[in-house]
């Protein structure tokens, strides 16, 4: 599947993280099983175009404000697993809210770490319940436009959408 390659310090072992913190421009988005993630970016929020196969609205929680995600509403949207483009994306803008990561300008190479920041979905009777997740990687091939990573915890269902950080 397409991941998305943003901007990010990255040491050479080890991923400085600060002064950010990455759980305020990534959301868990929700009318989607399993369940799905969404990064900002600038003033752009982007997430994968095959959690929008089933519904046609996804909702997601940012600073206590519900929002809708209407696939209609999308500057750009494909989703391969459907026939529509050659990628999985969709991406939307919101004026009221930004972030300081940028959308990489180059591929890693082979060797390079990665980082995958997302939300891990619990859902009980009672409800549901999240927790953020980190998952560290190293790019194993390039193959055109799309590369192989070995990520540690391995990436699962429910953390499509989410990003892949990758160094300045």
């Amino acid at each position: 599947s397409v991941v998305f390659l943003i901007r990010y310090r990255i040491t050479k072992n080890t991923i400085d993280m600060s002064p950010l913190n990455l759980e305020n421009y990534i959301v868990k988005l929700s009318n989607v099983v399993p369940c799905g993630n969404a990064v900002i970016v600038g003033h752009y929020l982007i997430t994968s175009g095959h959690l929008f196969f089933n519904n046609n609205v996804l909702y997601f929680m940012h600073d206590d404000i519900k929002y809708e995600l209407h696939k209609e509403h999308a500057l750009f949207y494909e989703d391969v697993t459907q026939g529509i483009g050659k990628s999985d994306i969709a991406i939307f803008k919101f004026e009221n809210f930004s972030s300081p990561l940028k959308i990489a300008s180059t591929l890693p190479a082979v060797g390079d770490n990665l980082l995958n920041v997302h939300y891990k979905h619990f859902i009980f009777a009672e409800g549901e319940n999240s927790k953020f997740i980190h998952s560290n990687g190293v790019v194993l091939e390039l193959i055109e436009d799309f590369f192989m990573c070995d990520m540690k915890p391995s990436l699962y269902d429910g953390s499509s959408g989410s990003p892949i950080l990758y160094g300045d």
